[in-house]
């Protein structure tokens, strides 16, 4: 049995005619990550809050180890006492210390299991040498930790994270993921995030799911999502695709039908090279740091690849396509 099962699940507000959260279903084992992403306003924060008992869903269900996960208007106190869930602004006490802050989520217990599990998670998080200070005196990422070493306290089966890399810098948000994946493997512990980067999403989650306007479009693990798209929704979301229609494609080479049909191509698949047996116009040449993304256009259709260094705009070039590696969407 799944640690978290979630079954057509429907959420529609007061005053709205659509629905927030559509027929949504999934299942989550134990110690699995699951990275939820989408657009804003497309229902992620919605099924969240219905994960963490904090909102009432309109139509189906949600398990946790086989129990009904209930909302708010049918307990006492909103939540679920094995779900936490971290929110954006961290929610700390502001004028605490840090150890203070994680023994008041274990003050229902003796002094000796408050210490013992103090120092368990203060180790675990990496947070043994600022556990004497306010929050005030925190980075934003030793304040994600407090956060959620609080979140573990009471060892949760699924924690929640609402866009936990959001206010980090790039070597914070590196060493949290880091950190995040060592504390899945030592605890077991569940996680979904609620995130806008891609990339947070295929690099430590074991699954992904794409929300758009309240429906589930797709679900699978982060190679199934970046390499078999449902649809040029999805594939636009991770790395640099090309979309086209093989129509246009017929146009420089015969190796597809000439059908109405979309398809498409990431940029690693387009290679700029001298004895490239297409010739494009670069459209246009934007500098990433390490690399330059070029816009190659030939015949209408535009392609996007990386090429080490600058190529101008309105300059003729040659490059060749790995055919094998084009995908088309089911119509």
């Amino acid at each position: 049995m799944a640690l978290l099962s979630v079954k057509n699940l429907y959420k529609k507000y007061r005053g709205k005619d659509d629905y927030a959260l559509q027929n949504v279903s999934f299942e989550l084992e134990e110690g699995q990550l699951l990275s939820i992403i989408g657009e804003s306003g497309c229902g992620k924060t919605t099924l969240m809050r219905i994960l963490a008992g904090l909102e009432e869903k309109t139509k189906g269900n949600a398990y946790l180890n086989g129990e009904r996960i209930r909302g708010p208007l049918s307990k006492l106190v909103a939540g679920h006492d094995e779900i936490e869930i971290v929110q954006q602004d961290f929610d700390l006490f502001p004028n605490h210390k840090v150890r203070d802050i994680i023994q008041f989520k274990l003050r229902a217990y003796n002094e000796e299991y408050q210490d013992q599990r103090i120092n368990e998670l203060l180790e675990l998080c990496n947070l043994k040498n600022v556990e004497y200070k306010t929050p005030k005196e925190l980075s934003g990422g030793q304040e994600q930790r407090v956060a959620l070493a609080q979140a573990l306290a009471d060892e949760p089966k699924l924690i929640l994270m609402d866009e936990p890399f959001s206010h980090l810098d790039i070597v914070l948000k590196r060493q949290l993921k880091s950190e995040i994946v060592e504390i899945i493997a030592k605890t077991n512990t569940a996680f979904i995030f609620v995130t806008h980067d891609t990339q947070d999403a295929l690099s430590i989650s074991d699954y992904i799911a794409i929300i758009h306007n309240g429906n589930l479009i797709q679900w699978g693990n982060p190679i199934e999502i970046y390499e078999i798209p449902a649809n040029p929704y999805v594939a636009s979301f991770f790395g640099t695709p090309s979309i086209f229609n093989l129509q246009d494609l017929a146009k420089i080479t015969d190796k597809f039908p000439n059908q109405n049909q979309q398809a498409c191509l990431r940029a690693e698949h387009i290679h700029i090279e001298e004895n490239g047996e297409l010739e494009g116009i670069v459209k246009a040449c934007y500098y990433q740091g390490h690399q330059y993304e070029i816009i190659i256009s030939i015949h209408g259709i535009e392609f996007t690849t990386f090429y080490p260094s600058v190529i101008l705009s309105n300059q003729k070039t040659n490059f060749s396509i790995d055919w094998e590696k084009i995908y088309l969407f089911k119509n």
